[in-house]
């Protein structure tokens, strides 16, 4: 269909002819012959394309329809549904004089939260969508491990698509009675001129099609070392702590230390990668989703956390957080790759700039006099980690940094012709470069020979196409070495197998565990008093102070404190985060809604003066509710309570007593501010209810191809997206625990073993 131009997508308004690469082509001929022979088949792709799944999903259910089987079934399971769903319904079939949706042909369903099938034990046609899989009555299940290996791993016939060659799935096949088929960049170089042909008038399926075009012409890559003495001291420092609180900590560290070392090793990443001095960073930071953690509160949380351990993890502890914080002071003494990146702002050849966060590209852009939002500076576009999968091929391509692991593939899948990684020092850079050639290497020994050679015999029942071609593996980058010194074997960090899945780190603003909070007072606590509390959906520990969601009786969620939480509440718990709270619960499916996320932070901020100010008056609540009724205000006095404790309302409800409570706690907000938090206020009281009457309907609803798209229109959530993204669990028993438990323990659902 693709080749004889009836392949369409929608897009926006317009339906464009598409057209697949000849790797596209390849793996669909591939998967016909996997399913013909039932056979399980693992593709490690050359790019990260997101839609490649479909497109294999497609076609298995159109050869099964052209089998005239009667009821074709495919499963797609994937960590990205609401694209899944959205490029599924996009695709068109053209024919003599009829334009024919693929989805009106094979519905698309979303399975449950949990991997349900949406049509139970029946059979249907179509294709099922799913973040888990659970006993799917399907013809075979495509896995989308382009964003990192799924939590379940189906039971019988399945085809799976890896981008990352340091996936596990690719040794299980190789290993296994699966079978594994590649693309090396040897091989592209070999064939992918003599192969690729675009069809005219068309676009191309997907951003894979350019990006193979630069694997085959041959990436051209320079590892940048920038010289500061004095940071680079002090990343070897923090580095070295790390390797010792890691040896200390052993294979299988408990919750705490992990987090602890994930939170650190982050720290370290975000400072080593800045664009520009810290604190014109931080001007721009708050707390992730919405912006970076701020630099400024690294060497505090981790001194904090220190403070909760003991012996010798104490002493490293300590020691990562005084390597943090001279790091900080050195790069605000000067930050030698914000003068590289000035240099190539000023370049009349316009490249692409990679950068770590958003946060990073606003701070970078504002450095250097940007105004609104960070798209471009001089020569420079900009872009960060968390949207590389989305990015076309560019001419020349400027990454600052060395790259988590789990960026690594998408660095060297064809971003640039030419890709130039600053580092803050040699060691970094050596390091960059054992990684970078360590990716290209793992890519190539699972695209060999032997394995493709294996795959074909299975799947054909004969000898592959002679000749069997190997290119060797070649080497082109770029990089002046000196003294190399303790050369470490995992060269993505000192934290060896315990980070090997790091796309956290690839998070739009990285990741939003703490180990430790910031108590108004200003002081840092790693330990916290807290509440047991047991669910029908399993165990989570709460600081008893923490202001949580919950429905009550009439059906409409309402804020409390973890310590007031009964028996027959229901609470509204993140299903994938194990974040308490409806918005936190939603955050990373509300990045349509600005609005929310400003008025969150609105909100947040209202809250924190309020409660700091009644602190540092000491004045009691009737001395208070004297001064409130003064300046007119009628409300009852257990009212203003609920103004100014934690747990209780946002805000008071009127306009009148929200300026009367600025004036009488002197909290310094101007008249337009005033207004700005009281519609803020009333955002979210409004969504906070339409969230609710949505959640009630979800958990009534079937996820079937009929509900699974519709809309919420205040939420502007599907009824299959407030399923996934938030847990409603019935509260059994609430238990205060006598002893401080470290604040890395709480917030987190356990829905199998206790605490």
């Amino acid at each position: 269909m693709a080749r004889e131009g009836r392949l369409h997508r929608n897009v926006g308004t317009s339906a464009l002819r598409v057209d697949l690469s000849w790797i596209d082509e390849a793996a669909l001929a591939l998967v016909d012959a996997a399913v013909r022979v039932k056979r399980e088949l693992t593709f490690l792709y050359p790019a990260p394309a997101g839609e490649v799944a479909i497109l294999l999903a497609a076609q298995v259910l159109l050869m099964k329809l052209q089998a005239r089987e009667m009821t074709p079934c495919v499963g797609l399971l994937t960590s990205d549904t609401m694209r899944a769903a959205e490029t599924w319904s996009q695709l068109r079939v053209q024919g003599e004089g009829l334009s024919v949706a693929l989805a009106d042909v094979f519905p698309c369903s979303r399975a449950g939260p949990h991997g349900e099938s949406p049509w139970g034990r029946r059979r249907r046609k179509g294709l099922v969508v799913g973040r888990h899989w659970q006993n799917w009555p399907v013809d075979m299940v495509v896995v989308d491990c382009l964003g990192g290996s799924p939590p379940d791993s189906p039971v019988g016939p399945t085809v799976k698509v890896v981008a990352d060659p340091f996936d596990p799935l690719l040794s299980e096949a190789a290993d296994g009675t699966g079978l594994l088929w590649g693309w090396s960049e040897s091989l592209l170089a070999l064939w992918h001129d003599d192969m690729e042909v675009s069809a005219p008038m068309t676009v191309p399926f997907s951003i894979a099609n350019n990006r193979l075009q630069a694997i085959a012409d041959g990436i051209r890559t320079t590892i940048e070392h920038c010289r500061h003495d004095d940071a680079e001291a002090c990343i070897n420092r923090a580095r070295a702590s790390l390797m010792r609180l890691h040896g200390s900590a052993g294979s299988s560290p408990p919750r705490p230390m992990f987090t602890g070392l994930r939170v650190g090793w982050s720290h370290l990443c975000a400072l080593s990668s800045l664009p520009c001095r810290p604190s014109e960073y931080d001007n721009f930071a708050g707390m992730p989703p919405r912006a970076a953690r701020a630099t400024s509160t690294f060497s505090a949380e981790l001194a904090a956390w220190a403070k909760s351990l003991q012996g010798e993890q104490r002493e490293y502890a300590f020691e990562l957080s005084s390597a943090v914080a001279d790091l900080r002071d050195a790069l605000e003494s000067g930050n030698p790759m914000a003068e590289a990146l000035l240099e190539a702002a000023c370049e009349p050849t316009e490249k692409l700039l990679v950068l770590r966060t958003k946060t990073a590209a606003r701070a970078f852009h504002a450095s250097l006099g940007g105004d609104g939002e960070p798209e471009s500076i001089g020569s420079l576009r900009l872009t960060w980690l968390g949207r590389l999968h989305a990015s076309e091929t560019w001419q020349q391509a400027v990454v600052v940094g060395v790259p988590p692991r789990s960026a690594w593939h998408q660095l060297v899948s064809g971003l640039a012709e030419q890709l130039t990684i600053l580092t803050v020092g040699e060691k970094e850079a050596m390091r960059g470069r054992r990684a970078y050639d360590l990716t290209r290497q793992t890519r190539a020994d699972w695209s060999s020979t032997q394995l493709r050679t294996r795959a074909w015999r299975a799947l054909f029942h004969e000898d592959p196409p002679p000749p069997p071609l190997d290119i060797p593996f070649d080497e082109v980058v770029t990089f002046t070495e000196g003294p190399e010194l303790g050369i470490e074997s995992d060269p993505f960090s000192p934290l060896g197998v315990l980070l090997s899945d790091d796309r956290l780190l690839l998070e739009e603003e990285g990741p939003a565990d703490m180990v430790a909070e910031l108590e108004p007072s200003g002081d840092w606590r790693a330990e916290v008093l807290a509440v047991e509390v047991i669910t029908d959906a399993g165990r989570i520990l709460l600081p008893e102070d923490r202001e949580v969601d919950v429905f009550d009786e009439s059906g409409e969620p309402t804020t409390g404190v973890a310590r007031n939480l009964k028996a027959g509440m229901r609470l509204l718990v993140g299903r994938t985060s194990g974040r308490v709270g409806l918005l936190e619960a939603l955050e990373s499916h509300l990045k349509h809604r600005p609005d929310l996320m400003v008025s969150r932070l609105l909100l947040q901020d209202y809250q924190s003066h309020v409660y700091a100010k009644v602190a540092a008056l000491n004045l009691s609540l009737h001395e208070l509710h004297k001064q409130l009724r003064q300046a007119g205000c009628q409300k009852m006095d257990v009212t203003v309570k609920s103004w100014v404790t934690p747990g209780g309302v946002m805000a008071p409800r009127d306009f009148g007593d929200l300026s009367r409570l600025n004036d009488v706690l002197d909290l310094g907000f101007g008249a337009t501010r005033i207004k700005e938090i009281y519609a803020a206020v009333m955002r979210i009281r409004t969504f906070r209810r339409a969230a609710g009457k949505a959640l009630a309907k979800a958990a009534t609803v079937a996820v079937t191809s009929k509900d699974y798209g519709r809309v919420d229109p205040e939420t502007g959530l599907s009824v299959a997206d407030l399923q996934e993204a938030v847990v409603v669990a019935m509260i059994q028993e609430v238990r205060t625990l006598a002893e401080p438990v470290p604040i890395t323990l709480t917030g987190y659902l356990d829905t199998e073993a206790p605490f």
